[in-house]
């Protein structure tokens, strides 16, 4: 994997860079948000299944600097991955240390929030060395893209033929079993397009396939 130092100090995209730079908590008991590229967290020794978001959240990975934590979309997430025996934290609004996620990583295909929740195509082409980094992880089995887009940029990263996106769906791309679910969003929330039991009925598809590998 690139470092973190590297990660850390990049400023390919100078947009993102003054974007990120710029946000101010909304809490106003909150003093400093992360503002800086996020890095993949979890299992980073052994992991068998990869998260793949799309980008942070302005007030959320961006504030705590940990992917999808402090809104929405990662409380549904970890609420999923901890109801399917991979993190041993229920609700995780804000960082906890004590956070632990078994044999999974989460990350994202962008590692700076952009405005307005639009990248352009040379922003993902800047990002797309460490996403392809993180693939490269041995020990990685799956692949859970959280979104469309997340699911499209890792057909890119993994140089494939693009297949029709479909919620729940599995597709053996390369080395990689690939699964996709709609975004964690709480627009999704409110619409009804995900909820909870959605993505736990998608990780339960991951473990049943990788059950020895988990079991390890």
């Amino acid at each position: 994997m690139i470092d973190n130092d590297t990660l850390i100090s990049c400023r390919k995209c100078e947009r993102l860079a003054e974007y990120r730079e710029s946000i101010e908590p909304k809490n106003p008991l909150l003093t400093k948000y992360h503002n800086a590229p996020v890095l993949p967290s979890g299992d980073l020794e052994s992991p068998i299944l990869l998260i793949c978001g799309m980008a942070p959240g302005a007030h959320g990975a961006n504030a705590t600097g940990m992917n999808f934590c402090g809104d929405g979309a990662g409380r549904l997430l970890y609420k999923a991955l901890f109801l399917s025996g991979l993190c041993n934290i229920e609700n995780v609004t804000e960082y906890d240390h004590n956070l632990k996620l078994r044999k999974t990583i989460i990350t994202n295909a962008c590692r700076c929030v952009p405005p307005l929740n639009k990248l352009t195509k040379q922003e993902l082409e800047n990002c797309r060395p460490f996403l392809e980094s993180v693939f490269s992880m041995p020990s990685l089995k799956a692949i859970l893209c959280i979104g469309r887009d997340a699911f499209y940029q890792t057909c890119k990263t993994l140089k494939v033929k693009e297949p029709q996106f479909k919620p729940k769906q599995r597709y053996d791309l390369g080395k990689f079993a690939v699964w996709s679910s709609y975004h964690t969003s709480t627009y999704c929330q409110n619409t009804g397009r995900i909820t909870v039991q959605d993505v736990t009925e998608v990780l339960g598809m991951i473990l049943k396939t990788f059950e020895k590998e988990f079991a390890q």
